[in-house]
């Protein structure tokens, strides 16, 4: 039979179909070349890792399973296609899990749930009661544990958006007043003999050198909880019970 396609336009149909293929082997040349530019996406986990062999039948099913698993984590162009989902999830859909995003400059996230913005601007701040009943219930606390022999360090750890201010929203960013950190920390130094631990300063001192806290997640990185490590072996004592709150 004879195509009623003329040949001078079959020329469209190749190039699309040859796009298609490409399209569908790139996951695979990925896997063997490499190529896909795209920065690791901050899991919080550990990826899944090649399984064994199996040593015979009776392990078939188990090694299947982890292959499976491990292609899951592996495959080629995961990154760019994870980055991209990500993207599309908080600009074109706005899922659920992603309204409590607030974007900040040259890509920085930040969460804006639990009244952040409040928190940060200083709209929300402490009552002397409420700071009253934080010192009294850190020293009910450090009187429990002192009666056993145990010295007490209550630690704060900070949020993202109080070492990283600087890339926030413009509409946002100058608008920083005094947060309930600020208070919280002044009050114990004047009222309490707690020993309460800011780690802000160690880890805005340690932010010039390289990132301290991960650009698309609200948890520090590897480096920022090293800080933070140093920074409560420094200030602790022998045997004693470090709190992070």
């Amino acid at each position: 039979m004879t195509s009623i396609i003329p040949p001078k336009r079959r020329w469209p149909n190749r190039v699309l179909i040859s796009l298609f293929i490409l399209f569908l082997l790139l996951p695979v040349l990925d896997m063997g070349f490499h190529f896909d530019p795209t920065r690791p996406p901050s899991e919080n986990r550990l990826l899944a890792a090649l399984p064994k062999p199996p040593g015979g039948l009776a392990g078939l099913q188990k090694f299947l399973t982890g292959w499976e698993t491990y292609f899951n984590d592996h495959f080629g162009c995961r990154r760019c296609l994870v980055l991209w989902h990500n993207k599309l999830k908080w600009s074109l859909f706005r899922e659920k899990n992603t309204r409590n995003v607030l974007m900040g400059i040259d890509g920085w996230m930040f969460m804006s749930d639990n009244q952040m913005i409040e928190h940060f601007r200083g709209a929300q701040p402490f009552l002397e009661a409420d700071l009253q009943q934080w010192q009294k219930l850190l020293e009910r606390r450090r009187d429990w544990l002192a009666a056993r022999g145990i010295n007490y360090l209550f630690v704060l750890a900070p949020d993202k958006h109080t070492v990283y201010p600087e890339y926030l929203p413009p509409w946002l960013k100058d608008l920083g007043g005094r947060t309930k950190a600020d208070q919280f920390f002044a009050y114990m130094k004047v009222h309490s003999t707690v020993p309460v631990l800011d780690l802000r300063p160690g880890l805005l001192a340690g932010k010039k050198s390289a990132p301290v806290y991960q650009k698309t997640d609200t948890h520090w990185n590897e480096l920022g909880a090293f800080l933070a490590y140093q920074q409560v072996e420094l200030n602790r004592f022998a045997g004693s019970v470090r709190e992070v709150f």
